[in-house]
């Protein structure tokens, strides 16, 4: 018997994808996913706001938010505490240029520990 043993589904999601979905759900808990390895959250219509929802998200690689409507200046800092991310999808996204901390602006694409495409 074990005690004080308590194991929920995030303790085993690596994986979420929630492609042309209109998902319009909060993500404050999203965060609990910490195996969280790949997530696909395309075509959904979100805009800016969601990447602070994915602050916490240390275990993810790969991560597709395609065919969104984030627009305008993109923070990289947003993605600062994606420290394992591989693999980054923007694409079919209005953003125009991404912005450091440092408040140096780049229509290029992001630093190059992004692989965008």
């Amino acid at each position: 018997m074990i005690v004080g043993a308590r194991l929920t589904l995030a303790n085993f999601v690596e994986e979420l994808s929630s492609e042309k979905e209109d998902f319009k759900a909060r993500f404050e808990r999203l965060s609990r996913l910490d195996k969280l390895e790949s997530l696909n959250l395309g075509l959904n219509n979100f805009n800016n706001s969601i990447l602070s929802s994915l602050k916490g998200l240390s275990s993810l690689k790969h991560l597709s938010l395609d065919g969104n409507q984030l627009n305008g200046s993109i923070d990289t800092k947003d993605f600062d505490s994606l420290s394992k991310l591989e693999e980054l999808d923007l694409s079919r996204n209005e953003i125009q240029n991404f912005v450091t901390s440092t408040g140096i602006n780049s229509s290029n694409p992001p630093p190059p520990t992004f692989d965008c495409f």
